[in-house]
């Protein structure tokens, strides 16, 4: 019997402002699990951080590991269909429904794993009908993040699913490139080498959250970006967004973003020898 199965992993980029420590990312998860806050993802569906696992003292080496519950919040003022008449529910047939508001449908579990030295979370973003995409958890982490920091329990943090990188480079390199938008969020500083530092200091000196640069080419012409010009599209693009309008090599006009460019990575589960979450710890400390 065939063992094997494909899921795909995808990852964010989680950067508290200073101060900073892989302590203080464990405490940062810690502290969320501790508010068992719900939090919504559009008008139906909602997740919790449903655990966290590993030490509670950081060590050099040391990972957390979890899973986030996604379900779907039923809006029990909204009218119910009935299929047997094809019709509203009628307040009988509603009578014989009884759930407890606590109880949830659709459970899904997501897995993730954490570096708290490099920020960096992994997660098995489909494996069956488990399905999260990056984009959803990049919300739920920041909305569950911006709580802990409410509460006064940590500094801000900013979350930022990680993007292809190959399609970053291919944005920068479109032929005809009319318009460049950088868009950063404040990460942490000294991840980076010396250009990049010195880019992202500016920030901190002008007491700064997020800068935007916005490059527009002249008519008839083609926008190169400096040295400078990329090391700032790279890390905003771990650190919020990049995105372009241009032409292809075809003449055709081209609208892209990191945004939609979320990095993906189908990866093979052989359940007679490993799990899921042993597969993402392996892809998360080979890249």
């Amino acid at each position: 019997m065939r063992t094997e199965r494909t899921i795909k992993i995808a990852a964010l980029n989680i950067a508290m402002h200073t101060p900073h420590s892989p302590q203080l990312y464990v405490d940062l998860f810690r502290d969320a699990k501790r508010l068992k806050a719900l939090v919504d993802l559009g008008s139906l569906h909602a997740a919790i951080l449903g655990s966290v696992n590993g030490p509670r003292e950081f060590s050099k080496g040391d990972i957390l590991t979890g899973e986030v519950f996604r379900f779907v919040r039923i809006d029990s003022d909204l009218p119910w269909f009935n299929t047997q008449t094809s019709d509203t529910a009628s307040d009988d047939d509603l009578s014989a429904v009884s759930i407890p508001d606590h109880l949830l449908p659709n459970l899904q579990r997501i897995e993730f794993a954490f570096r708290p030295d490099k920020h960096q979370l992994w997660f098995v973003s489909h494996d069956r009908k488990d399905n999260m995409g990056p984009q959803a958890l990049e919300k739920f982490f920041q909305a569950l993040f911006d709580k802990v920091y409410l509460a006064g329990k940590s500094s801000e943090v900013e979350v930022t699913a990680l993007p292809d990188v190959e399609s970053l480079e291919q944005m920068l390199k479109l032929p005809k490139l009319d318009r460049l938008t950088i868009h950063l969020k404040r990460p942490n500083a000294d991840d980076f080498d010396e250009i990049e530092a010195r880019l992202l200091k500016k920030l901190e000196i002008q007491n700064a959250r997020q800068q935007e640069t916005i490059l527009i080419a002249k008519s008839g012409e083609t926008i190169t970006p400096d040295a400078d010009t990329l090391a700032l599209a790279s890390v905003a693009a771990r650190n919020g967004s990049v995105s372009v309008v241009g032409k292809n090599a075809n003449g055709m006009r081209v609208e892209e973003s990191t945004q939609k460019r979320p990095l993906q990575i189908s990866a093979l589960v052989d359940s007679e020898v490993e799990t899921s979450l042993d597969v993402l710890k392996r892809m998360m400390f080979s890249r």
